[in-house]
């Protein structure tokens, strides 16, 4: 039987300085201001990712960065998950979405791929469905950008106003995941 008192925050992203302030590390962006204004512990290594737990309203809420890369997150996810036994039902999946104007914000349960990566690899680990929250990173300006450049681009500082004010409209969102 799977443990119904636990909530997962995945927030999807590439590891290393590198790709600090990329708009495909946006998944990681808000886990990393959740972390804050929820006042989480210091991170901890395990399941090949960035981990830190703590309770909040009567439930355990987990915050979790893979650390395998975008398209392998659903290796470390998984472990984890199983780890803990949690149902992929309590698992928020926080992601870039490049078919939304930069800062806005979309939920979804279930449902595809997309294109992305991150997600593919979840799924492909998983065969589950879970929640998602889409954050939205733009297309590129220039048609001959490719899709691959841009999400690895880092932000303009317009662009990272938006993703910015968009957490907080997020951390509203995941509060409810956990009441």
């Amino acid at each position: 039987m799977s443990n119904i008192n636990i909530t997962v925050f995945a927030g999807l992203g590439n590891p290393g300085s590198m790709y600090v302030n990329t708009r495909h590390n946006t998944g990681f962006m808000l886990i990393d201001f959740l972390h804050e204004q929820w006042n989480f512990p210091d991170w901890k290594t395990k399941f090949k990712g960035l981990y830190s737990s703590r309770q909040i309203n009567a439930r355990q809420v987990i915050l979790f960065k893979p650390q395998t890369y975008m398209n392998r997150s659903g290796i470390p996810i998984n472990d984890m998950m199983m780890f803990y036994n949690v149902d992929y039902s309590n698992l928020v999946v926080v992601h870039d979405d490049i078919e939304l104007a930069s800062g806005i914000i979309r939920t979804k349960d279930g449902g595809g791929v997309a294109g992305h990566n991150g997600l593919r690899s979840i799924k492909h680990t998983s065969k589950q469905d879970f929640a998602r929250i889409r954050i939205g990173i733009g297309k590129p300006a220039y048609e001959d950008m490719t899709v691959h450049d841009y999400v690895l681009g880092k932000f303009t500082n317009e662009e990272l106003s938006h993703i910015c004010t968009s957490f907080n409209i997020s951390k509203e969102i995941c509060e409810k995941y956990i009441c």
